[in-house]
């Protein structure tokens, strides 16, 4: 993938607000994990939604953080975590990661309905 690349991260499996509030916090003091050259998770924007998942967009220039996501799952493995990578700029892939209990899933999209989905992340419309 090349250009920049938009990065969405859910990570789910807290029992309440304050549990998904605390793990936010440890997250952001780690500086190794979501550590890309430029990018730290402190830069990324978050919401809680209402099952009390956190959810991290955050875009990332020529690369993604694979590996940093796999080792946070592997050091909280109670949790489940999904990320979405989509690479808007004209070459139409989106991958989909899945890490839980019963294992990692990887999947790849390509074609016309993701260049029309970058074109939609890109925006610039009137």
């Amino acid at each position: 993938m090349e250009g920049t690349i938009v990065n969405q991260v859910e990570i789910s499996g807290f029992e309440n607000e304050k549990d998904a509030e605390k793990f936010r916090k440890k997250l952001k003091s780690f500086k190794s994990l979501f550590t890309l050259p430029g990018f730290k998770a402190q830069d990324a924007s978050f919401k809680l939604k209402d099952d009390f998942s956190l959810i991290y967009l955050f875009l990332t220039e020529d690369e993604y953080p694979e590996a940093e996501i796999k080792q946070l799952f592997e050091e909280n493995d109670s949790l489940e975590i999904q990320h979405l990578v989509i690479s808007p700029t004209g070459c139409g892939e989106m991958l989909h990661f899945f890490y839980s209990r019963e294992g990692h899933e990887t999947t790849e999209y390509s074609g016309p309905a993701i260049l029309m989905l970058g074109d939609l992340i890109q925006g610039g419309f009137s």
